[in-house]
Parts: structure tokens; C-alpha cells; sequence
């Protein structure tokens, strides 16, 4: 926080210049600051002997609708339509910010005789949206306080789509986006976010204690209100160690007060969080599976859910450096003495190259120890040639021993990036992270 002036009729009112989620902005030193967690920060002055007062709302921000238009709707409902009644926006214009598309309107809501003057402006950049409120009784004393506020407003740079936000179109009618924090998809009212992150739960013991925390993290602080929540036990987990089932659910409001029915679940250890939004349990129940108490689940609809987590690629996504590593080892004991007899292992590495003009260079290298008695054998093998690709499939030629060879091919969103998946068949796989 910075001290600063603000500017007003020929006098000056010291003010302070503060930061929220993805806002500076500027409002009077002393006004009373409230904040509700994960919804807003409030600034207002109640002047008790004249009768009057003035409060400003920052909202924190939420993902956006695709569109300013789009936005700026859903914020006048849930807002002011819900808080005030239904009123028409009278269209201002919007303070300029570079990055962003803005929207601001006011309206007069008179109740029992009293006049409230609302005003609503909101920021999108098609990714992300921010909104901001005020209201007064008395607009004629407050009015350059209010335009001094909404013009102070300086928004950074919001999460933007990984690479651009890849789409796709899957043949049973879902379709998946790629999103900064999630893959987000689709079908009949229906919305499955693929998360990206991975909270750490080895501390925990079993699996409704690593269930609850992760449901703590990452969906609690995103929704307005929680209801009926159930984290399913661990030991009805339909699992083993690695493959047990966590999954929470609950009834929920969203940030705009739209109820919803939240599911929440992973797919053993190295499974990702996968969140379904439903506008009910029974349409959950009816077009993703049940989940019993009990074992008993059919758990293979959920499953199918993380791949949504798939994405076409082109040559031009291929240029660059791309590289993977793998290994494996296997530790031996004598059968009588239990002393230790050495270890076998083999580990690689594969390296790529795809350059602009269609050629491209591979490097393998690995080692091997298979506890023989010939110790640790060395082989690598290079090859340049040309690539191309078609979608999911991609040719590379002169291969081993001058062969081509076709793969098919993909992408996994991640944060900050993405996963290249290569097959051939049976013979071939490999899980490519690009270099910078």
C-alpha cells in the first residue's frame, strides 16, 4: 500500500492506493475496509449527521463467460438484480485498460420512498473477469469520489489459456478446453474440470483424510456456499494401495449463487483430481455414474472423465526441443542369508529436435546392468530426417536403419505447458516435455 492524492473540486483528500487479486486502485484514506473471504473487499463511509454514504465493492475475480457482453450480464444479475430488483442499466463508458474490454452502467433503485444510486463496471480479457460496485444515496456529493474510484483502476495481466487454449471435439459430444489452471469440457449442461494440480498427500493416511484436504484446497474457496458434504471412506475405496477411489460431493452455489452439485475425484495415486459440475445430483447420478457408499460403484464413467485431458497436435506445435527420460531397476537378495546380490537396471533417455523446415534430429542414449557379470553396457543411436504430421498421427523418416515410422501422437495439458504422448503400437512409447 502506497499513500497518494486524490484530487477533488480544487481541494485535496489524501488516499490510499491498493492492491486486490488482479486490481490497484484508489480510494479515500480513512473510508472503513471489510473484507469477505474469497468474494470481496468493501471500502464505505456512513456519514451519520448529514444522512448519507457511499460504498465501494472490489469482487474478486472469476473466470470469464468468453465475452464482455457475456460478463458484464451475469454480474448485473447476480449483483444488482439480486440485491436491488430488477432495474435496466443505464449505459456509461468505461475507463480504458489496456489488455481488457470494459463495461459500466448505473441505475436508480427507490424503495419506501429512498433512492439508492447503483453503479457496476466490469473488466474482461475473455480469460478472466473482475467487477466493481458502488453505491449512494447521495450521488451529487459523492459523484467525483465514485468517478475518481472507477477511474483509478489499473488491472495486471490475468491467467491466460495454456498454449493458446487448444480445443477438442470428441465423438460422443463432449468438448474439452484447454485452461490455465484446468482442462475444462463440456456435454448437455454438464462440466468436468481436469485440474492441473497435484496437492501433496503424503502426510495422510488413508484416503478421506487426503480427500478432505485436497476438496479444502482447491474446490471450497471457489464456490460461495457448501451443503451436504460427503467424503466417501477409504475403506469402501474399491482399490488397492495405488488405485483406490478418493471422491467427495456436495450441494454448492457458485460464485454467481447458482446452485449446482459438485462431485470431486482421483483415480488412484498417479490419477489427476477431476471436478464434475452438475446442475443436480440426479442429472449426476444419470449421466456420469452413482457413487454407493458401499463397493459396488461403477467408477469406469468417472475414469473415462481424464480423457478429456487430450488434444490434436500440428508441426508447427512440434518445433523445438523435446526430451524424456526412463529407468527401472530390480534389487536382488541371496534366498538364505538375505544378503544383498546387486541390482539390475536400465534407464534412457530421448531427445528431439523439430526445426521449421521439416527436418528434425533424435538422439537416444541408455544404459543397462543386468547383473551378468559383464557390467554396465553403454548404446545410443542418432537419427535426422524429415517429420510431418496429421493431426493425431505423426511420420518420421530415417529411423533405425533408414525405416519410416508412424505414431500416433498427442497432447496433455499441464500447468505452463503441455505433455507430447508418442506411440508405436506396442513397440515404442514415449512422454516428451519441451525444452526451453
Amino acid at each position: 500500500m502506497r499513500l497518494g492524492c486524490l484530487f477533488l473540486a480544487g481541494s485535496v483528500l489524501f488516499a490510499e492506493t491498493l492492491t486486490v487479486d488482479l486490481a490497484r486502485y484508489t480510494v479515500p484514506d480513512g473510508w472503513t475496509r471489510e473484507e469477505k473471504a474469497r468474494t470481496s473487499v468493501s471500502h464505505s463511509q456512513i456519514d451519520q449527521k448529514n444522512g448519507r454514504y457511499c460504498q465501494f465493492y472490489v469482487w474478486l475475480s472469476m473466470n470469464s463467460a468468453g465475452s464482455v457482453e457475456a460478463d458484464f450480464g451475469a454480474e448485473w444479475e447476480s449483483l444488482i438484480v439480486r440485491n436491488f430488483g430488477a432495474v435496466k442499466p443505464v449505459a456509461r463508458e468505461a475507463h480504458r485498460l489496456e489488455g481488457w474490454n470494459g463495461r459500466t452502467a448505473n441505475a436508480v433503485v427507490e424503495k419506501a420512498g429512498a433512492k439508492t444510486y447503483v453503479y457496476l463496471q466490469t473488466y474482461s480479457n475473455g480469460t478472466k473477469r473482475m467487477t466493481f460496485t458502488a453505491t449512494t444515496n447521495q450521488p451529487t456529493h459523492y459523484q467525483t469520489v465514485i468517478d475518481g474510484f472507477f477511474s483509478s483502476i489499473v488491472l495486471g495481466v490475468a491467467p491466460v489459456a495454456v498454449g493458446g487454449g487448444k480445443t477438442t471435439n470428441f465423438d460422443d459430444g463432449w468438448g474439452a478446453t484447454e485452461q490455465a489452471d484446468w482442462v475444462r469440457a463440456g456435454k448437455d449442461g454438464v462440466v468436468v474440470l481436469i485440474h492441473y494440480r497435484l496437492p501433496d498427500l503424503r502426510p495422510f493416511n488413508n484416503l478421506d483424510e487426503a480427500t478432505a484436504f485436497a476438496w479444502n484446497q482447491m474446490v471450497v474457496p471457489r464456490y460461495r456456499s457448501l451443503s451436504n458434504v460427503w467424503i466417501r471412506r477409504s475403506f469402501w475405496s474399491d482399490g488397492d494401495a495405488f488405485h483406490g477411489k478418493y471422491f467427495a460431493q456436495a450441494d454448492a452455489r457458485d460464485r454467481d449463487g447458482k446452485p449446482v452439485f459438485i462431485a470431486f475425484f482421483k483415480d488412484g495415486t498417479y490419477g489427476k483430481w477431476i471436478e464434475v459440475i452438475a446442475p443436480d445430483k440426479a442429472t449426476f447420478q444419470r449421466r456420469v455414474t452413482a457413487v454407493q457408499q458401499l463397493d459396488g460403484t461403477n467408477w469406469e464413467p468417472l475414469v473415462k472423465l481424464g480423457g478429456l485431458n487430450k488434444f490434436a497436435v500440428t508441426a508447427g506445435d512440434l518445433v523445438g526441443n523435446w526430451e524424456s527420460a526412463s529407468g527401472a531397476a530390480v534389487q536382488y537378495y541371496e534366498v538364505y542369508t538375505g544378503n544383498n546380490a546387486g541390482m539390475a537396471y536400465a534407464s534412457s533417455t530421448e531427445s528431439f529436435a523439430f526445426r521449421p523446415d521439416g527436418t528434425y534430429t533424435s538422439v537416444y542414449k541408455g544404459a543397462q546392468n543386468l547383473q551378468d557379470g559383464r557390467g554396465t553396457r553403454f548404446h545410443g543411436e542418432t537419427s535426422t530426417g524429415r517429420f510431418s504430421v496429421n493431426n493425431w498421427e505423426m511420420t518420421l523418416t530415417n529411423r533405425f536403419q533408414g525405416a519410416t515410422h508412424k505414431f500416433a501422437v498427442q497432447f496433455e495439458a499441464v500447468k505452463g505447458g503441455r505433455i507430447l504422448h508418442v506411440y508405436r503400437g506396442n513397440i515404442e512409447e514415449l512422454h516428451l516435455f519441451k525444452r526451453q
